[in-house]
């Protein structure tokens, strides 16, 4: 209701955390360019929000798409789990886009904000290992808690370089994990990160995938990936 903006309700999405991220993304270059304390104090509730779909599985690393009260999730579908405090419930099968957001929020938040404030600094850190170990370590696949991969959460070569059928997202994929490992790198220091970063490029030709980000299936491509 236009006349009455106090009454409208904002309700769960799939793109909690995709959404959230371009607004700490915003905030912090707005802090960036203007030294408005309002606006860094945005960057980081929003900021903090991403930490929490982080954090609220109860795996390191697996983040949510989206969290709700209890009392609301249990009204919901099986894609719905408690967190192990039992204050939230969060949504599963987290997708592609969604981790180019969060990783969109990381570099923006150290960049103009986090490595400037040694509290923040330290916490982005560990936030930012806990992800990109998470993915690593899973072989470049984002496990849900099931043990399984999530329908999306994939940018490794087998899928991206052998699967006729995951052709069509080797270019953007490609093209995401690289960016996840080069933003883990410049946040951690770790050589690590630089290290799989080199492998899937020479090894494994992700450079020859990203040429082909524009060519296959453009049209295929949304706002929220690229």
């Amino acid at each position: 209701d236009a006349h009455n903006p106090g009454a409208h309700e904002i309700h769960d999405n799939d793109n909690d955390g995709l959404w959230t991220a371009y607004h700490v993304a915003a905030m912090s270059l707005a802090f960036a360019a203007t030294g408005d304390e309002a606006a860094r104090a945005s960057a980081r509730e929003g900021m903090h929000a991403l930490y929490l779909l982080q954090n609220v599985s109860g795996i390191p690393g697996l983040v949510a798409r989206s969290v709700v009260t209890p009392e609301v999730g249990k009204t919901k579908s099986e894609q719905w789990r408690p967190s192990p405090d039992g204050k939230w419930y969060w949504k599963r099968d987290t997708s592609s886009d969604e981790i180019d957001g969060h990783y969109l929020a990381f570099y923006a938040y150290y960049e103009h904000v986090a490595r400037h404030d040694p509290a923040e600094k330290s916490l982005i850190e560990k936030q930012v290992r806990a992800l990109t170990d998470h993915l690593t370590d899973n072989g470049y696949q984002l496990i849900d808690w099931d043990g399984k991969r999530t329908t999306w959460g994939f940018w490794d070569p087998k899928s991206l370089n052998h699967s006729p059928s995951d052709y069509i997202e080797a270019g953007l994929n490609s093209l995401q994990i690289l960016s996840f490992l080069k933003t883990a790198h410049h946040v951690t220091g770790d050589k690590k990160y630089e290290d799989h970063y080199r492998s899937l490029i020479l090894e494994h030709h992700y450079l020859d995938n990203i040429l082909m980000t524009k060519k296959s299936f453009p049209d295929e491509n949304n706002h929220s990936d690229d």
